[in-house]
């Protein structure tokens, strides 16, 4: 459905790559905006992250997560063990086995099932879902 306006757009305008390294690594951040580079960025080369790039990835997290779950400081603790971890072994996080990874990450606390379905799209939207279907039906069945 948005391939036609995904190649219309690109048609128009000509894409220069400032924050991606390449052409398609600076359309996707076109697409997707500054999480891909900033991601990236956390990934690849977090001896050059600074607090500004952290705070402005915690802020592209959703409401729940910042609201209900308090995300920011989960996640400026989960960049703290990742830099901690390449001051000590030299490696990017990317570079890191994903069972290591793993475990480094439930430390500073990971979420539970809960907190996934509330802070995932589609849990969220079952669970709003499930509630306005109950209140039609509690509604019609009330006298």
């Amino acid at each position: 459905m948005t391939y036609p306006l995904d190649k219309a757009f690109f048609w128009m305008v000509d894409i220069v790559p400032s924050k991606g390294e390449d052409i398609e690594e600076a359309k996707e951040i076109v697409r997707k905006g500054p999480v891909i580079w900033l991601s990236k960025k956390l990934m690849c080369h977090i001896d050059d992250s600074t607090f500004e790039d952290t705070d402005a990835f915690a802020k592209l997290f959703n409401w729940r997560a910042r609201l209900f779950f308090n995300q920011k400081e989960k996640f400026m603790k989960h960049v703290a063990v990742l830099q901690g971890v390449h001051d000590t072994s030299g490696k990017q996080p990317i570079e890191l086995p994903s069972a290591e990874l793993n475990e480094l990450l439930k430390k500073p606390h990971k979420g539970g099932w809960f907190q996934t379905a509330i802070v995932s799209q589609h849990g969220w939207n079952a669970i709003v879902g499930f509630l306005f279907i109950a209140c039609v039906l509690l509604y019609l069945g009330a006298p």
